[in-house]
């Protein structure tokens, strides 16, 4: 693509379009879909300059028409947001706008505001709309507002005095920008907080839905923050909500919530009539953009033939339309192995995602025939065409991370080989409650745990030695104790741990309810802080949420982090109580012991500043929504 650029400027010299000129692409099937594009919007690395160039070259060849700049990663996206773009960043983004013009895609330019942004403030809204026209000199007609990171409540003194609901003051700075934009000829998109049906504050939607401009799509991600299928049913339920058709975020095939693989498998389970009923689709990609680019080729098919599209032989079409036959029956292992998506069984899944059996026969087969793949493609880019060799570099690195993974596990003391199967030795996440002594009195205050066991939690990001976290557990006839003590050395002499913005404790426990498997999730805020959580919303000092699960066999993020967005329920009896200590604090859970056996529980706390956050856990393969890496407490 690099190569075919240079030939298309030097051919087209002097009849390139000034930056400021729109170029108004023709979607693939204009009476299905009024928008059909990229966001790069995960979370990771962000694609270089090079990959951004070459994915919009590939849109213009393809028929997909918005390219949307939102690079989470990306400091002036977010952290930096009030700050403008300059030097090398703006020539960059220069030269993409020259790039999309040439090749008919529409570059909307995201900003996403909201975790520090003060609605009620002139100075503010100054700033960012003075960034904004930055980007309208160079030519951007498009820009969306990003408020998916926003906190739930508002926290500005003068935002709680002015504006009733974080819906109320975000309709207003909405409504100022798409006025700004209007008279400099630009026009607006918005993700707002609740962006899905898994979760949310429906009374937010609507209540921005009302107020904010009708003109003005909404990003909608579907059933879920990654969706398993979006039909017409749901996306009419949408509109009904906001006032005006969803424009969906789909998150098919960004990986960065799975960085050990890449999804290579078509687009499906996408009803036919979307283009009815919807804004269009935006797809979220990888961070390997040019393996990408398999995947999005059968979006383009869907989007051209709805209703008789078939996602295996548009996957095959794709492949040959970007390499050829001969590379394309080279690739065949790696579509076959990277297809399935999340909810579905994928082979290597077990190495990553903690499971008690590993299927390492199967695993050693599948990356043998990997291996081989790669080897006959690595000889066949000598003389192929399309980017192959880009599309290798990005390949390469799963390859060899999948083969180190297993070796490791292969080798560890906690496993097993059963046959065909490496078994994770469980008893090694087994603890036991000690007997109480005295009655345990739940205050924050650890005195009677003096002469308990106390273990160090397994420390993930390990940046200073300085901090820790420890647990204990005891018993009595009625009750499990639990303590967790989280301290920081460093900071011995002062008052208390300067406790970060986000820092939690999260306690899931495995319980009965009503006889069908079930959970209990506790979040727990430290003590003398107040916390804004993208999930939990605002928690004052000492406060805390408790939710019980219901049957949660499928359980995943979705529903997990549903449960901190609803009001405080109380489980019956369930004691929680923390208190601050001389350089860290402390915190005490009683559980009532009846209707259990052993009792199974995730615990991981997050502690430190955010410069050097650090996350402990208790088992060494610690998921929260993962039972399978619970720890056992033996009673």
């Amino acid at each position: 693509m690099k190569f075919r650029r240079q030939l298309l400027r030097y051919a087209v010299a002097g009849l390139i379009l000034a930056p400021g000129v729109a170029c108004t692409p023709t979607p693939p099937d204009a009476a299905a879909f009024r928008q059909l594009g990229v966001i790069e919007g995960f979370y990771g690395k962000p694609w270089s300059h090079q990959d951004r160039l070459d994915m919009i070259e590939f849109m213009g060849e393809h028929g997909l028409t918005h390219y949307y700049y939102a690079s989470k990663d990306d400091p002036w996206h977010r952290e930096l947001w009030g700050e403008p773009y300059s030097g090398e960043a703006l020539e960059r983004f220069e030269e993409l706008m020259q790039v999309s013009a040439e090749s008919g895609v529409q570059v909307v330019f995201a900003i996403s505001p909201g975790l520090s942004i003060r609605y009620s403030s002139d100075a503010d809204f100054i700033a960012l709309t003075e960034k904004l026209d930055v980007m309208t000199e160079l030519g951007v007609r498009h820009f969306a507002l990003l408020f998916d990171d926003a906190p739930a409540a508002l926290e500005d003194p003068s935002d709680r005095q002015r504006f009733k609901t974080a819906a109320d003051a975000q309709a207003f700075l909405i409504n100022r920008v798409r006025a700004h934009l209007t008279g400099t000829g630009g026009d607006l998109v918005v993700c707002p907080a609740t962006y899905t049906d898994a979760w949310g504050d429906q009374e937010y939607l609507r209540e921005l839905g009302d107020t904010v401009s009708k003109d003005v799509p909404f990003f909608w991600t579907g059933s879920d923050v990654v969706a398993r299928e979006i039909d017409s049913v749901q996306a009419t339920t949408w509109t009904s909500a906001t006032g005006r058709l969803p424009l969906i975020w789909d998150n098919y095939p960004a990986n960065d919530f799975a960085p050990w693989r890449v999804f290579l498998g078509p687009w499906k389970k996408r009803d036919p009539r979307l283009g009815e009923v919807t804004a269009g689709i935006v797809s979220n990609p990888m961070n390997q953009v040019h393996a990408s680019m398999l995947p999005l080729l059968t979006l383009v098919e869907y989007a051209q033939n709805p209703e008789n599209y078939d996602p295996e032989v548009a996957v095959q079409a794709a492949a040959e339309n970007l390499y050829g036959p001969s590379i394309s029956r080279e690739l065949q292992p790696f579509i076959e192995i990277y297809a399935p998506w999340v909810w579905e069984e994928q082979l290597f899944e077990p190495l990553f995602v903690p499971q008690n059996r590993i299927p390492v026969a199967a695993i050693e087969k599948g990356l043998v025939r990997l291996q081989g793949a790669l080897a006959n493609l690595h000889e066949l880019e000598k003389s192929s065409r399309g980017d192959l060799e880009e599309l290798l570099e990005e390949l390469d690195p799963f390859v060899a991370m999948t083969a180190a993974r297993l070796q490791e596990l292969k080798k560890s003391n906690f496993y097993v080989r059963d046959g065909d199967f490496l078994i994770y030795k469980a008893e090694a996440d087994v603890f036991e409650a000690e007997r109480a002594d005295s009655t345990v009195l739940v205050d924050g205050e650890l005195s009677e745990w003096k002469n308990a066991t106390w273990r160090d939690l397994t420390t993930r990001q390990r940046q200073s030695l300085d901090a820790g976290a420890e647990a204990a557990f005891m018993q009595d006839d009625e009750w499990l104790y639990i303590a967790v003590l989280v301290s920081d050395s460093q900071l011995a002499g002062d008052s208390g741990l300067n406790i970060g913005d986000r820092d939690h404790l999260t306690l899931v426990l495995e319980r009965a309810d009503g006889g069908k498997p079930g959970r209990l999730l506790v979040y727990l805020v430290p003590p003398d802080t107040r916390v804004s959580d993208p999930y939990a919303g605002t928690l004052e000092p000492g406060s805390f949420m408790v939710k019980v699960l219901g049957a949660s066999e499928d359980l995943i993020f979705g529903p997990f982090f549903a449960s901190l967005l609803e009001p405080e329920t109380q489980m019956a009896n369930l004691q929680i109580a923390s208190r601050t200590q001389t350089g860290g604090y402390a915190m005490e859970v009683a559980i009532p012991k009846a209707g259990f056996a052993n009792q199974r529980l995730s615990l991981v706390v997050n502690s430190g500043d955010t410069g050097r956050r650090r996350s402990f856990a208790l088992a060494r393969r610690n998921y929260p929504v993962n039972r399978a890496t619970f720890a056992e407490i033996a009673f």
